[in-house]
Order: structure tokens, then C-alpha cells, then sequence
């Protein structure tokens, strides 16, 4: 991917999530991420929210719009036997399913996430483009959130953005045991 011109990403992991949002920032290259929400009471639709989120260089990451939890992250990283192990010690959670998604509302989602990047593109629109919308699919509602780096946080420290390649690969370490 450290070849492309931009990256849309639409994983369901927090630790795939981390990945791409780093090496955005260490290869310069912009990121449009997608998700889609929906929650329930276990028999009833509550809420159906989808995400379109642009992630560059000047930009917030993932982390720090708390898009990504990165205790979820480390979880998630872990090997399944170590993960099982912790998580009944309480040191790690357990495996959870994602989110299930129906394809009407994921497909809105990505075609919009397009729309975006054609926006970015070519200029037409805002002047300035939010760095995140947020579509309230069921309430038939759009609204843009913006956001700040961290203090201290790679999203926010030019010196890290545009390293390439390093080892380790995006500078990542070991997760402690």
C-alpha cells in the first residue's frame, strides 16, 4: 500500500485501524476511512450511523478523533491463545463479533467516501473540508466533525510524517506481556 496515492479503509478492527493511520502519516499518503454502525437492542434498529473520516498529514489521526481505542488495538494483536488467557485474568477483552452491516448502508458509505475524495480532488464544495462526516442514515442527517492531534502524538509532530520505510515497520514495538 506504501504505493498508492490514497488508501480507503473499511476494516472492522481497531489494530487495522492503527496500521493505516500510521502509515498514512509515515508515507504521506491520505487515508479515507469508512465505517458503518449500526445498533440495536437485539430485536430492534436503535441507530445506523456511517463515517467517512480523512486522514492526511495537518489531520487528526484515528487515535486521537477516538476513532480507535488502543487498549482495543493491543487486544486485538495478541496471539488468540495469550489473548484467551488474559482475558479471563481480566488483562485483556475477549473476542467480541463485529458490528454485523447491511450492504445498502455500506455501500452509501463508500460511495460517499468517493464523493469525498472527488471533493479533495478537484475543489468543488466547502472551501474547507471537515475532516470527518458523520451520516445519521435513519435521521437523514449529515454533519462534519473536525478534530486535533494529541499533544505529543505522531498525528501532530511533523518530524514523524513521511519517515518511510523503518524498522520495526511503521516504528511499531512489541506489545509488553
Amino acid at each position: 500500500m506504501r504505493d498508492c496515492d490514497v488508501i480507503f479503509g473499511c476494516t472492522d478492527d481497531h489494530a487495522g485501524r492503527i496500521n493505516l493511520s500510521r502509515l498514512c502519516f509515515q508515507y504521506l499518503i491520505p487515508l479515507i476511512d469508512l465505517g458503518v454502525v449500526i445498533d440495536s437492542d437485539g430485536s430492534n434498529i436503535r441507530s445506523i450511523t456511517g463515517r467517512i473520516t480523512y486522514v492526511a498529514p495537518g489531520e487528526p489521526c484515528l487515535v486521537c478523533r477516538g476513532t480507535v481505542d488502543v487498549g482495543v488495538a493491543r487486544d486485538e494483536s495478541l496471539d488468540p491463545q495469550e489473548r484467551t488467557r488474559l482475558a479471563e485474568e481480566g488483562y485483556a477483552r475477549g473476542l467480541e463479533e463485529p458490528d454485523p452491516s447491511v450492504i445498502a448502508y455500506t455501500t452509501l458509505v463508500a460511495a460517499s467516501g468517493v464523493a469525498d475524495l472527488l471533493e479533495r480532488l478537484f475543489g468543488f464544495g466547502s472551501p474547507h473540508i471537515s475532516g470527518e462526516m458523520v451520516l445519521r442514515i435513519a435521521d437523514r442527517k449529515v454533519k462534519g466533525r473536525s478534530g486535533s492531534p494529541q499533544d505529543g502524538h505522531f498525528c501532530g509532530n511533523a518530524a514523524t510524517w513521511g519517515l518511510g520505510d523503518q524498522t520495526p515497520f511503521l516504528g511499531q514495538a512489541v506489545w509488553p506481556e
